[in-house]
C-alpha cells in the first residue's frame, strides 16, 4: 500500500515507440531531439507539467547529461522555481557542473538508503554549505525523506528520471500519475536506455488521457489501484 503521505508524486518521461529514451547513455536532450525522440511541443508540455509541481526529482547521471535545471518560473504564480532534488548513490556528483551555478534554482540532494515507506520511516535533514549556498541534504529512507519535504510544504513532486530512479519509486508504489510522450521513432539499438530499468514488480496502468500531436502521442496513466 501508498504510504499515508499527502505528496503526489508524478512521473514524466518521453520515449520511443519501443519503450526507449536514448539510442545511447549520455545522450543530452538536444541530440535527443536531433534524433527524433524528442520535440518542442514535448519540451513545452513538461515544462507545464513541471510548473504545476514544488519539486523535480531527477537522478545525478540524467541530469549531468544536461546544461542545467530548466526554467519554469514564467509558468507559476508567484514566479519561483521549483525545489531540484538531486539523487545520487555515490555522492559522486560533478561539481564544476553549470547546475550547482545557475541563479534562482533551489537546490537539494538525496541520498535514499532504502526504499522503505513506512510510517516510522526515519531521515534527516543536514544543511551544509555547497559552492558558497546552503544547500540540504536528505540522508534516509524514502518514506522518511518525504515526511521532511512534505514538512517543507513539497506536496507535488515531478520525477524525472532516471529509468533505475523511476523503476524505484514505481517498485515502492509512490507514483500517482505517467505523463508519457511516445516519439514516432523506434530506436532499435540493442543496449539502448529504457525509461524504466531494473523494475521487479508489474504495475497495471489505466489510460486517463490520449492526444496526438504531428504524431506524437501524449499519454497519460495512472496506477489501477489508484483509480
Amino acid at each position: 500500500m501508498k504510504t499515508k503521505s499527502r505528496t503526489k508524486i508524478v512521473n514524466v518521461m518521453i520515449s520511443s515507440v519501443d519503450g526507449r529514451i536514448a539510442r545511447r547513455k549520455g545522450e543530452s536532450t538536444q541530440q535527443r531531439h536531433a534524433e527524433g525522440f524528442a520535440s518542442a511541443e514535448d519540451f513545452q508540455h513538461l515544462r507545464k507539467v513541471v510548473a504545476s509541481c514544488d519539486a523535480v526529482f531527477i537522478g545525478w547521471r540524467s541530469l549531468a547529461t544536461e546544461r542545467g535545471a530548466f526554467r519554469v518560473a514564467d509558468l507559476r504564480k508567484d514566479g519561483t522555481e521549483p525545489l531540484w532534488v538531486v539523487f545520487s548513490r555515490t555522492g559522486e556528483m560533478d561539481l564544476s557542473h553549470d547546475f550547482w551555478k545557475q541563479q534562482g534554482i533551489s537546490r537539494a540532494v538525496a541520498f535514499c538508503t532504502d526504499w522503505n515507506t513506512a510510517e516510522n520511516s526515519m531521515a534527516r535533514c543536514e544543511s551544509r554549505t555547497l559552492l558558497d549556498t546552503l544547500t540540504d541534504f536528505f540522508v534516509g529512507n524514502m518514506g522518511g525523506i518525504l515526511s521532511l519535504l512534505e514538512k517543507k510544504k513539497i506536496l507535488k513532486i515531478a520525477l524525472l528520471g532516471g529509468g533505475e530512479l523511476n523503476a524505484h519509486f514505481w517498485d515502492a508504489k509512490l507514483v500517482d500519475k505517467l505523463f508519457l510522450t511516445v516519439s514516432p521513432v523506434l530506436s532499435g539499438v540493442l543496449g539502448s536506455v529504457s525509461f524504466l530499468q531494473g523494475m521487479e514488480n508489474k504495475v497495471p496502468l489505466k489510460l486517463a488521457k490520449c492526444e496526438n500531436k504531428n504524431g506524437f502521442l501524449f499519454l497519460e496513466y495512472v496506477p489501477r489501484e489508484n483509480s
